[in-house]
């Protein structure tokens, strides 16, 4: 991880020990911290041991699935949605990015990536200002028109209405410390 440039995202795949694909990710360089994002198919126990393997009690793992939520915006309208909440600037990201936005008070890290042809941001963000930052997303998509180029693709069931099917995992690594986030769909 430590080769990622600054600012910069890899888009990889987590195998298990036999080398059998687990999950889509991506690793970001976020200054003092790696996030290391992961769509995964297998259960907790089983994620878990693995990233034990890999390193993480050495990394001092951390769950932040109490606090923070991810969003997923995707379509051909979603760079519309991220600049009317973020500003103009997000237009100049460029993909697979990391950059820290403020909402609310509240810092938020804007993924730029897309498993589409089409755009597409992660909004890591606190859960104080999730529901708030998901309402100004439904807001922005209403002032253009309608619900196409939004979707809650991944959140927490408790706070935002989601429609994943796959299981999702986020790892925090602030300086040698590793944060893990767990994301379920309801």
């Amino acid at each position: 991880m430590p080769k990622i440039r600054f600012g910069r995202v890899l888009h990889t795949f987590l195998a298990d020990d036999d080398g059998l694909l687990l999950g889509d990710c991506l690793v970001a360089n976020n200054d003092t911290e790696f996030i290391f994002l992961c769509e995964n198919i297998v259960a907790d126990a089983e994620f878990d041991a693995l990233v034990h393997r890999a390193g993480a009690a050495e990394a001092s793992a951390q769950d932040l699935a109490a606090s923070h939520t991810l969003l997923s915006l995707d379509g051909f309208k979603a760079w519309e949605i991220v600049k009317k909440i973020f500003g103009p600037d997000v237009l100049g990201l460029p993909f697979l990015s990391i950059e820290n936005y403020s909402f609310n008070g509240e810092p938020v890290r804007l993924f730029r990536a897309g498993k589409t042809s089409e755009f597409g941001y992660l909004l890591l963000a606190p859960v104080a200002v999730a529901p708030a930052l998901f309402a100004a997303c439904q807001s922005a998509v209403a002032q253009l028109g309608g619900a196409a180029g939004i979707k809650a693709g991944i959140g927490r069931a408790d706070h935002l209405s989601s429609g994943a099917e796959a299981r999702s995992s986020a790892l925090v690594a602030a300086g040698n410390q590793l944060v893990r986030l767990r994301l379920y769909p309801e």
